[in-house]
């Protein structure tokens, strides 16, 4: 019998007294019985990285907090720390849930202790005291069939009350114990409330098992536990001892016609006042002569302006003036009632004096103008008569002989 280097270890240390044999290889971890302390327990000793078979790990770390800053960072960068950390986490998470789920009263080995890679459990033990087969190895009646496939659905409902799910769980993850139905390998077990994967992972879990019973009750086939037991946990219902019926119906919301018509009005209104914003625009785009503009927005109301304030100084001198001009026009009102003269008389006089001086100034221009014109006149003739007498003149260099 070949026994791991991690398990010698312990049986250097004296954790382990004895080796019995080996029970089962799986793609994590194989599986050895083992004494101690004088009882006979389960030594599961996990596998190398290298030599592991499980695909998609990432599907199922998702969700999962590391205590330490540092560690995760490193776990997140693929160091080679970080890889150890990783392994650690990985081995870790599968105790951390057996306890859980052993307190919540889940059907789950007993977990004892986790030392450098080796978790210690308890031996599951069958009916005839050997240890638990798998249920893949037993044949069921139809009758038994359904039992068993209900007693599983409600370990998989109470482990999702504690907020965990299995995640690879099938006929070769459960074993046929003396207690009932047992379910081992939890190292990937997921987050319910943490995971993305969550709710697809447990539905898969569920078509799993129910794919197996049906080879014996072909009626579990319609049954979906998966999507009732998500409703339930949806709404906070669920417990480890709801009833499940199986039967699950999608969730069909009843119409409120009253709020779909509102919500056609609503629409119909903002296109009618889109439409009319529209043909304003072309309208005042077409007597502009130019592409239709954006409606200006109007401008706030604003008070009106008050006229500027002006100095005292300034005032004063305008007072004084206009009530000198008032004073004037009074006095020559007064001089021209006392010569008999209607009021504006001198006005008229004024306006003869004006009349007057225009006429002559223009006469003068007038005369002025024309003496002008017959000088210019006088002198074009002269000119003229000058030119006519010396003829044309030769051009060029050549002179008549």
């Amino acid at each position: 019998m070949l026994i791991p280097d991690r398990l010698r270890t312990l049986i250097d240390e004296g954790f382990i007294q004895h080796v019995i044999r080996p029970l089962k290889s799986g793609k994590e971890a194989a599986v050895f019985i083992v004494q101690v302390d004088g009882v006979v327990c389960a030594a599961k000793v996990y596998k190398q990285v290298e030599l592991r078979n499980f695909r998609q790990r990432q599907d199922y770390v998702e969700g999962r907090q590391s205590g330490n800053s540092r560690d995760q960072r490193a776990m997140d960068r693929g160091t080679k720390f970080g890889k150890q950390k990783r392994e650690e986490a990985w081995q870790n998470s599968e105790v951390d849930a057996m306890r859980k789920l052993h307190a919540a009263g889940v059907r789950v080995p007993r977990p004892h202790s986790n030392h450098d890679g080796v978790l210690l459990m308890d031996l599951v033990r069958g009916h005839d005291g050997d240890p638990a087969p798998q249920i893949a190895a037993r044949r069921y009646d139809r009758i038994e069939a359904v039992r068993v496939h209900r007693e599983i659905m409600q370990q998989i409902a109470s482990m999702l009350c504690a907020g965990l799910i299995h995640a690879d769980l099938s006929e070769f993850n459960i074993l046929d114990s003396v207690d009932g139905p047992m379910i081992i390998d939890l190292p990937q077990a997921v987050d319910a409330a943490r995971n993305n994967n969550a709710k697809r992972l447990l539905l898969r879990d569920v078509a799993n098992i129910t794919r197996f019973f049906t080879r014996f009750a072909p009626e579990l086939r319609r049954t979906a536990y998966g999507e009732e037991m998500w409703l339930l946990n949806e709404h906070t219902t669920l417990r480890p001892d709801s009833p499940l019926t199986g039967h699950f119906q999608a969730a069909r919301g009843v119409v409120d016609t009253k709020i779909v018509l509102e919500a056609i009005e609503d629409a119909k209104r903002e296109a009618a006042k889109r439409e009319e914003v529209r043909k304003w625009r072309e309208e005042k785009g077409q007597r502009s002569g130019g592409a239709p503009q954006a409606a200006p927005r109007p401008a706030p109301p604003q008070p009106a302006a008050a006229p500027p304030a002006q100095p005292p100084a300034e005032q004063q001198r305008r007072g004084q003036q206009y009530g000198g001009q008032q004073q004037r026009g009074q006095e020559h009102r007064g001089q021209d009632q006392r010569r008999g003269q209607p009021p504006g008389g001198q006005q008229r006089h004024g306006d003869q004096r004006r009349d007057s001086q225009q006429r002559d100034s223009g006469q003068q221009r007038d005369s002025g103008q024309q003496r002008d014109g017959d000088q210019r006149r006088g002198g074009d003739q002269r000119h003229g008569g000058g030119q006519q007498q010396r003829g044309p003149q030769p051009r060029g260099p050549h002179r008549p002989r």
